[in-house]
């Protein structure tokens, strides 16, 4: 709140240009457009970010394995050791019964650390989009 001069008038407020206001406006209208306009919306835009923020969990946790069992393939590797049965990757593919029949299984070391390393490039990259999907 202004407080009056001594001569009694207000002081002037600091000029905006129009340009100024035009982009303020523009950002408010913005951020009016993100915010949920009634309770059912923000029911749902919150249920959205929760979901989010469990998928990031998710992908955090399956990260920090993938992590500990990268280190073990990678000690292998780094031994010489290429056909190891300390992990395998197998494909299953799955009847109607939802009984996995096993296609084949991979022990090569090298192979595995490669695939880990790969799985974990895409974790990351989700969990870089979830992050910023969280903040918006």
């Amino acid at each position: 709140m202004s407080t009056p001069q001594k001569n009694g008038t207000q002081p002037k407020p600091a000029a905006i240009s129009p340009e100024q206001m035009q982009k303020r406006i523009m950002e408010l209208e913005a951020l009016l457009k993100e915010k949920p306009k009634n309770l059912n919306e923000a029911i749902q835009f919150y249920q959205e970010k929760q979901r989010k923020i469990n998928d990031l969990a998710t992908f955090t946790e399956h990260g920090k394995t993938l992590i500990e069992a990268l280190g073990k393939v990678s000690q292998k590797v780094n031994a010489g050791e290429l056909d190891t049965k300390l992990y395998s990757l197998k494909m299953t593919v799955f009847n109607d019964y939802r009984e996995g029949e096993k296609v084949f299984s991979i022990t090569n070391s090298l192979i595995i650390e490669a695939c880990i390393n790969i799985m974990l490039d895409k974790i990351n990259e989700k969990a870089q989009q979830l992050r910023k999907e969280i903040e918006e």
